[in-house]
């Protein structure tokens, strides 16, 4: 007869589970974090004073990364962005119209004029003014696919841990489940690690980790609440979370995915806004590039201060969930569902919601179209470059 351990192992290998890899971030890093305390029942079982530092270690990292990306994302919505806007806030449609009589009139707005001042704020739309206003819905569509990108994961990582099979309470009258479960109990992972406390090399069998719950006890049940389970070496040691407790699955969609999902639609739309109001391609080019410093700052802070031994059992750590039945969504609904999100974030941003500024920029370069304005010394090489 096959062991009670070789029979949960059979029934997951038969049922239409799949692995997601965690990432290799902070927010996986959390991710293990409450895997480990919330999941296990804070510091009962584990050495007390190693599980708090790891856990003050991880929530220091993760709030070090919600304060840095909500921090200079506002500040620079707050000075850039707003600053930038505050042309187009006063006036624009009378602007607009001044340059919609000249151009019925065919005649030039003179130097001398009131209303030279609309000639004097189209000539810093240079990416207008020279005919690459399609860049616009260039770079935003490009900013929408990578931040479309970041809410996909976050979407897909709440949809990954709602698909893990719950906790259940099983029949506590089989004494050698109990003791299988309190054998991987007392010889599970400690604090996520392979190597026991004194530092020894680890066994070629890892034991299921298990909740603290599990007491032997004639007069009331068993509650077999395993919540993760690694490989043994041959297939490189992966650490598998195969159950969630209702109390595990709450924490970490609120902790977890609701911060990193609030943070990606606020830093897509900033970033969004900040790239509209640019007035030339370099400012286009230079500002998105400086957006993708903003987004990566959760690995880059994960990476820059957690261990070696930290990031290797983050990057090797799986959530096991049960298979949707929609072939037709991770075939090919997905991608274009993305596609057709990424396009139609780029026309309401670029059309609906600044569709004035968008559409002073066409008056202006229908203008210097009809009455090109005299170059500069040193125009012809900005030209060339930009």
């Amino acid at each position: 007869l096959a062991s009670p351990h070789q029979e949960r192992s059979a029934v997951l290998q038969d049922s239409e589970t799949c692995g997601f890899s965690v990432p290799n971030d902070c927010y996986g890093d959390m991710i293990m974090t409450l895997v480990v305390f919330v999941g296990n029942g804070g510091c009962k079982a584990y050495h007390c004073g190693r599980r708090f530092l790891w856990t003050l270690t991880s929530v220091g990292i993760f709030m070090l990364n919600l304060i840095m990306q909500f921090g200079l994302s506002y500040i620079l919505y707050a000075s850039s962005v707003e600053h930038s806007e505050d042309k187009y806030e006063n006036g624009l449609s009378g602007r607009m119209n001044v340059i919609e009589n000249a151009l019925s009139d065919n005649k030039a707005l003179s130097e001398s004029s009131a209303s030279f001042q609309t000639v004097e704020m189209c000539s810093h739309e240079l990416a207008s003014v020279r005919g690459w206003i399609m860049i616009y819905y260039f770079v935003v569509f490009i900013w929408y696919a990578r931040m479309i990108q970041e809410i996909s994961e976050t979407m897909w990582i709440s949809a990954v841990v709602w698909q893990v099979p719950s906790t259940a309470p099983s029949n506590g009258d089989n004494p050698d489940e109990a003791q299988e479960l309190m054998e991987g109990n007392e010889r599970g992972l400690r604090a996520l690690s392979d190597a026991d406390a004194n530092g020894n090399a680890p066994r070629k069998r890892i034991p299921t980790l298990l909740t603290n719950s599990l007491r032997s006890s004639k007069s009331s049940h068993m509650l077999p609440r395993a919540l993760t389970q690694a490989m043994d070496e041959e297939q490189d040691n992966i650490q598998m979370v195969v159950r969630v407790s209702p109390c595990l699955r709450c924490a970490i969609l609120f902790i977890v995915v609701f911060w990193k999902l609030t943070l990606a639609c606020w830093v897509a739309w900033v970033g969004a806004k900040f790239l509209t109001l640019s007035p030339s391609t370099a400012c286009l080019v230079i500002k998105s590039l400086s957006l993708q410093f903003v987004v990566q700052i959760d690995e880059l802070l994960f990476k820059s201060f957690a261990s070696l031994r930290r990031q290797d059992e983050v990057a090797r750590s799986q959530l096991i969930y049960q298979k949707p039945e929609m072939q037709w969504w991770s075939i090919w609904g997905s991608s274009l569902f993305r596609f057709v999100l990424a396009v139609a974030a780029t026309v309401l941003t670029l059309d609906v919601a600044f569709g004035e500024i968008t559409s002073f920029r066409l008056h202006c370069y229908e203008y210097f179209t009809r009455f090109p304005q005299p170059h500069k010394v040193g125009e012809g090489l900005t030209n060339l470059l930009f």
